[in-house]
């Protein structure tokens, strides 16, 4: 801290203010703390599951496809076997 007898410079001035600055807004967010954490981690857990559920929406689907081909391939066998039959 300069003597009231020196000149204050723009570097001084800029740092204390800076310095102040930081220790207040650090005051002012440190009770939002734990509240942006659990914001973190809802946000983790969301993410997570959305990929959980993308992986396994591709798996269905893929295993779906995968039946209807094999039950138009039933309905095809099933239509010539009804042909005969008449």
């Amino acid at each position: 801290m300069p003597k009231k007898t020196e000149i204050l410079t723009k570097e001084y001035f800029d740092a204390t203010l800076e310095t102040k600055l930081d220790s207040k807004l650090e005051q002012k967010l440190s009770p939002f703390r734990e509240d942006i954490r659990k914001i973190y981690d809802t946000l983790d857990w969301l993410v997570g599951a959305f990929k959980k559920f993308d992986e396994e929406h591709t798996f269905h689907s893929s295993r779906i496809y995968g039946h209807e081909e094999q039950l138009e391939n039933h309905e095809v066998r099933i239509g010539v076997l009804e042909k005969k039959a008449t």
